[in-house]
């Protein structure tokens, strides 16, 4: 395969790069092997991400500081000005310190990704034990490693902005990453990074270089799937239409130019996967830690110890009282589906007014079940996904049961197919 020219990416890539190098990357002799030098990325939007993820990093030390305030603020204030702590201050309260100080280590991770985003570039090392992926800028550095023996193939994986295999025209839509799979799980990782978010024709032709030195093959691979069922034509869902399940609580009414499926409220613990029990439990938990400390507050001189106790405290209750709302507004959850000719309604209501979404046809790319982004006890909770065909996704009714999201998404996906073909 012919390797890219540094001609092809002159416009997004660092000016900087010499062109008489041939290829878009440099190629280094090392004691070990070869390593593989790609250029700076030249991505619109990475720099402002990575000063961004670096200057977050500064948050976690920032608060913890605020919240501790009370406690080393004092004493650290008189030794500033040259005089000893008071007994009513207290060394003790020195400790408070502590938590801004750990927290600088989340800062530092922060400051070395976002910086590595910002600018840095990815190299790939071949040896002969060890695969090596690096991101460098300056002295900072990130290594991912692999042994040779335990690499089953190397994979072009699409990057940001892509699904089912194919390029949105969205976030990152020409990126993809070089990645490599093991044949046993390390760490519960199979597949190890190597290069990320180059263009797709770059990492294409380093792919093919890095297999043939190790006497791999090169797969192309979507990345984790988006959605069950991927992309699929209306006659496809047809065929493949889900018998509605026994216990459904949705019912589906057939109309002259459509259908119709009303779904009814679950209620708070039916219609919340755990979460109304587990807010339930929280909140008990909290009103007797309440009751013992506040107990013992008044019992004793109110001062800054107490003040923090009561703080944290009020974090706790708001964190319960949160979780109570979501899952009543889970559990109060009701809607109406509606497939009118071409065109696809969905009515929600729970807490507050109803809300309607309504899109014609031809925006409409699938519908299909997919993860909602949460995750219950690490199993991902699906909901139902209206995908167009700009690559925005739409999540719906994730408190209902599995099987029967996918038996919505194939009696709406097959009502839309035969709105089309009529």
């Amino acid at each position: 395969m012919e390797h890219p020219r540094h001609t092809d990416f002159e416009r997004s890539w660092d000016p900087g790069w010499d062109p008489d190098m041939g290829r878009a990357w440099r190629v280094v002799t090392t004691a070990s092997g070869v390593r593989f030098v790609l250029p700076v990325r030249g991505v619109p939007w990475q720099r402002p991400i990575g000063l961004g993820i670096a200057v977050l990093g500064f948050v976690p030390p920032l608060l913890a500081g605020l919240v501790t305030s009370m406690f080393w603020w004092s004493p650290v204030w008189s030794l500033i000005r040259g005089q000893t702590p008071q007994a009513g201050q207290g060394w003790f309260g020195l400790i408070g310190l502590l938590f801004p100080l750990l927290a600088l280590r989340l800062t530092a991770k922060a400051l070395r990704f976002g910086l590595l985003v910002a600018f840095g570039h990815s190299e790939v090392e071949i040896g002969q034990r060890r695969v090596i992926g690096w991101e460098r800028w300056g002295p900072l550095r990130r290594r991912t490693a692999v042994e040779t023996g335990d690499i089953r193939r190397v994979l072009i994986e699409p990057g940001l902005g892509a699904r089912d295999g194919r390029l949105c025209n969205g976030f990152g839509r020409d990126l993809a990453n070089l990645v490599v799979e093991r044949e046993h799980e390390v760490e519960e990782k199979r597949k190890v990074g190597l290069a990320f978010a180059y263009p797709i024709d770059l990492i294409e032709a380093l792919a093919h270089e890095v297999a043939a030195r190790l006497g791999l093959g090169v797969a192309t691979e979507a990345p984790e799937p988006t959605t069950e069922g991927g992309s699929r034509t209306p006659d496809e869902a047809a065929a493949e239409r889900v018998v509605r399940p026994a216990g459904a609580s949705g019912t589906l009414t057939e109309t002259e130019d459509g259908i119709s499926i009303s779904l009814p409220a679950l209620g708070y613990f039916k219609g919340t996967k755990g979460l109304g029990m587990f807010a339930i439990v929280w909140m008990a938990f909290i009103a007797v830690f309440s009751f013992v400390f506040v107990g013992a507050f008044t019992r004793s001189r109110f001062g800054g110890t107490e003040i923090f106790a009561l703080l944290m405290l009020a974090v706790f209750w708001a964190a319960g009282l949160g979780m109570v709302f979501c899952a009543v507004r889970s559990g109060r959850r009701r809607g109406v589906i509606d497939v009118v000719g071409r065109d696809l309604l969905i009515t929600r209501q729970s807490v507050g007014k109803p809300v309607a979404e309504s899109w014609a046809g031809e925006e409409i790319d699938r519908v299909v079940v997919g993860p909602s982004g949460t995750e219950i006890n690490q199993k991902p909770v699906l909901e139902l996904q209206v995908w167009l065909k700009d690559g925005v996704k739409r999540g719906f009714f994730p408190e209902r049961r599995d099987d029967e999201l996918r038996w919505i998404a194939g009696e709406i996906t097959a009502a839309l197919g035969a709105g089309k073909r009529g």
